[in-house]
Formats: structure tokens, sequence, C-alpha cells
């Protein structure tokens, strides 16, 4: 399960209700040192392009700008993976990325979660508080999804300079 949310620490008892037996936090756009942070993954207000910047953040074009620096970012790209390859492996898994409230930051969150959906059919969740957690729902990915994440597996090993079976076990 992959949720995004300002929320830092949820309670054990949910997540033993929900049956995560394993829980990787990631820090997007909040100030949590003590967690590895996806820094990569909020491109500076110099790499979008005015015209999109200066247009409403949740329009389409925003979203295909954010998608494209992602995937012609070799460290945007490793940092999405980040996300995504434990939800893949590890369905008893929750990855918990903190976001804060801003505009800008509530964009990309909302385009990261767009593309998840439709690059991979998997359903991903900003969760505002302890009690949204309860009606969030595990997902799975799609048959065109497996096809997807399986090219992008195969770009993410040769990044990272690992064995083919590394993220099968």
């Amino acid at each position: 399960m992959i949720i995004f949310t300002p929320i830092r620490d949820i309670p054990v008892e949910l997540l033993e209700y929900k049956g995560v037996r394993q829980v990787i936090k990631y820090n997007l756009s909040h100030y949590y040192a003590e967690m590895p942070t996806l820094n990569m993954l909020i491109p500076s207000i110099q790499s979008i392009p005015e015209d999109i910047l200066n247009g409403d953040c949740s329009d389409a074009s925003f979203d295909q700008s954010y998608h494209n620096f992602i995937f012609t970012n070799d460290q945007a790209f490793i940092q999405f993976m980040n996300i995504i390859v434990p939800a893949f492996t590890n369905p008893d898994c929750l990855v918990q990325v903190t976001v804060t409230d801003n505009d800008y930051a509530n964009a990309i969150t909302e385009s990261l979660i767009k593309l998840i959906q439709q690059r991979y059919g998997y359903n991903a969740y900003i969760i505002n508080d302890v009690d949204d957690f309860m009606y969030a729902e595990e997902s799975d990915f799609s048959i065109p999804g497996l096809f997807v994440i399986d090219q992008d597996l195969m770009r993410f090993r040769m990044m990272c300079e690992l064995p083919e079976d590394e993220y099968y076990d």
C-alpha cells in the first residue's frame, strides 16, 4: 500500500489491523531529518515551463511536464522507483511518503498519485488523518501495469547495477 500523508507515525494498532508487517517511510516535502528524502522528485520551479507553472497545477499539462521530468531525470526515476518497488515486491508493506501542505507540494503529490494509477493501475492514497487510514484499501497492479513495471524494473536495475533477480525475492 502506498500512502501520501502529513502524519509522521501511524499507530501500531492500525498497522496491525490492516495487516501491515513493514513500513518504509520517505520524506517528499516535509522536514523530517530522520527519514530518507525523495527531494529529486520535487523539481525546482525553474525546470517547470513558465506557462505551465503560471496556469493551474492540476491541469493535464502540469502532469505531463512533471511525468516527463521523472522519466528523463535518472535520479528522479530512481527515487520514484523507491516508492514503487516495495509495493510491488511485498504486499504486506506500507510505503509512507510524508508531505507538507502547500500548493506546489500538493500538485506534485497529486501528480505522483495520477502517475502511479495511470502507469501501473495501482491506487495510492492521500491520508490526511489517522481515521482516513482505516478506509484505504490494498491495491493490486493491473495486468498492463505489470508489463510496464517489468520494463521500469529493468531500467532501475541497470541504473543501480543490481542483479536481475534483486527485486523478485
